[in-house]
């Protein structure tokens, strides 16, 4: 896995990640890997050039059947640890990262399903306190529809998903949906709950699933919603 992410123009993070997956027994399978993230100061004054080396370690178990709408359940369990090295000054510092994820979709009726959803992550480091590029965002398209991409950040979030999926087609679905999310950062004073709602469109493409959600967040009036836009692919 590959990734670059840039934070308007505080910081710039990349991010490469390798890992074997192994079958264990029946739907179980094992996980090892290692990853590197390295973090470049933008106008940041509080951010520091780093590199962290990571090992990898997960569970995962898939229960579902096939089709474009499996039934049943998947579920993950993952841990990275690795160290942090500063260069300006020197240091080099622990930092462990453990991250679940259920989901299970039921089918009600031929064309209908009912989805439910519940993701944690939560990092622990010997930096306080622990800096941006090292804590996990909370809103927007893969978590709490309703809010702007990553508009909560801090040391543990947690969220849930439930939707009523709608399939008149293979490739094209209806649903509403009800989102709940925690976040929660000690040192910096931050804790919270939000809640949004909304529905959205999912439609299968040559290029891999395209989703359109419409959702409200917290004190929101019908016309402030906020529109997500993302697509899903494999290679």
């Amino acid at each position: 896995m590959l990734s670059h992410r840039v934070e308007d123009s505080t910081y710039t993070q990349s991010t490469a990640r390798l890992v074997l997956r192994i079958p264990l027994a029946g739907p179980v399978t094992a996980g090892f890997g290692g990853g590197l993230d390295r973090a470049v100061p933008g106008t940041s004054q509080t951010i520091k050039r780093s590199l962290t080396y990571s090992s990898h370690w997960s569970l995962a178990a898939d229960l579902r059947g096939t089709g474009p709408a499996p039934s049943g359940a998947w579920g993950g369990l993952a841990l990275d640890y690795g160290r942090k090295r500063y260069y300006a000054p020197a240091a080099s510092l622990g930092i462990t990262r453990l991250s679940f994820d259920l989901e299970h979709r039921i089918r009600v009726l031929a064309d209908q399903h009912l989805y439910a959803g519940a993701h944690g992550r939560a990092v622990a480091s010997s930096e306080r306190p622990v800096p941006r590029p090292d804590q996990y965002p909370l809103g927007g398209a893969r978590s709490l529809r309703g809010y702007f991409e990553e508009q909560f950040i801090a040391n543990q979030v947690a969220w849930a998903n439930v939707e009523y999926q709608l399939v008149p087609q293979e490739r094209l679905w209806f649903y509403p949906f009800f989102d709940a999310g925690y976040y929660f950062d000690r040192d910096r004073g931050l804790r919270g709950i939000r809640t949004g709602y909304g529905a959205g469109l999912r439609v299968g493409t040559g290029i891999g699933q395209l989703d359109l959600d419409y959702g409200l967040g917290r004190d929101d009036r019908p016309l402030d919603g906020k529109v997500h836009l993302s697509l899903r692919t494999e290679f």
